[in-house]
């Protein structure tokens, strides 16, 4: 966030990532302070097995919640992306920077506001445990639950939770091949442009993407895979779940869940090495972020970009 932060928001690529690694921060944050559970019981076992009851019906919901953001955040910019390789002027008009940042504003609060009251339902209560021989926190359905159909909401709840990740994963197929065939297309236009240009006249704009454009389209096409790879087991999961009622958080195929969640922890940490490696501009802006950089590696990064303009005027 802090290097999107930094490159500016002048480029709507920039709103939108910076916007999906918020919810990506929060989902980390929120698993790994469940996660704490594990240190506390070393030093108290009652204590641990508390706060993992505490956190698994409050911080976990949260992490869910965010994860379904991200997920669509990601589809926004599947779609986004799709669109400015179909109809890229056009796009370029509507989709300006500061509608860009409202349709990701109204997104997530529309995703978030529609999940996060599942919190509500839960309260926790302090117990004598004989395994622990200590008082500990247990969670359970409170009154907000039996007094305003909590069942019928939890219903709900599950089938958008069912819902998100399936039409995300969804778009994002569909998505991933229409970017493929206009990168194709694009390339095989330059191509031709690029023989033709010494012989007649040809209007660069219909000489197909630029070389950055075809770069960062390449990028994001990689995020998309990383979304699709996290999605497709979530899906299974999900479709598993209406076959077997016990596949579920608090049930007795809990593990299974668990399993979709480190996929998150691994998508959410994966991004940042897919930008440093696919994107000189990251790359650079990272490095003059760090206190020791290296000024060889800023020298020779620095010369890559000066490199790549000098191509694409040449182009």
């Amino acid at each position: 966030m802090a290097v999107f932060a930094r490159m500016g928001f002048k480029d709507t690529v920039n709103i939108s990532m910076a916007c999906i690694k918020f919810w990506d921060l929060v989902r980390v944050l929120t698993g790994a302070v469940h996660r704490l559970y594990g240190p506390i019981s070393c030093f108290s076992p009652a204590m641990g097995k508390s706060w993992q009851n505490i956190t698994i019906s409050t911080v976990v919901k949260v992490q869910l919640v965010a994860g379904s953001v991200s997920y669509m955040m990601g589809t926004y910019v599947s779609i986004e992306r799709s669109l400015c390789v179909s109809i890229p002027f056009t796009v370029r008009s509507v989709l300006t920077p500061s509608r860009t940042l409202m349709i990701c504003i109204l997104l997530s609060t529309v995703v978030f506001g529609s999940l996060i009251p599942v919190i509500l339902l839960y309260e926790y209560s302090w117990v004598f445990s004989h395994e622990f021989n200590a008082t500990i926190a247990v969670y359970g359905y409170s009154q907000i639950y039996y007094k305003y159909l909590g069942p019928l909401y939890m219903e709900v709840n599950s089938s958008m939770g069912f819902l998100f990740p399936v039409v995300s994963l969804t778009v994002m197929i569909l998505s991933t091949f229409i970017i493929s065939y206009h990168l194709r297309k694009s390339s095989e236009k330059r191509q031709g442009f690029l023989s033709a240009k010494h012989v007649v006249k040809v209007d660069p704009r219909h000489a197909g993407m630029s070389r950055r454009e075809r770069k960062v389209m390449k990028m994001l096409l990689v995020v998309i895979l990383m979304y699709i790879t996290n999605l497709l087991p979530r899906v299974i999961h999900y479709l598993a779940m209406l076959c077997e009622k016990e596949i579920y958080t608090f049930r007795y195929y809990n593990n299974i869940f668990w399993v979709s969640l480190l996929l998150d922890f691994i998508n959410s940490s994966f991004h940042l090495f897919i930008f440093y490696f696919m994107s000189s501009k990251f790359k650079s802006t990272l490095l003059n972020m760090l206190p020791n950089r290296d000024s060889e590696t800023l020298k020779e990064t620095k010369n890559n970009e000066q490199g790549s303009k000098a191509c694409l005027k040449g182009c």
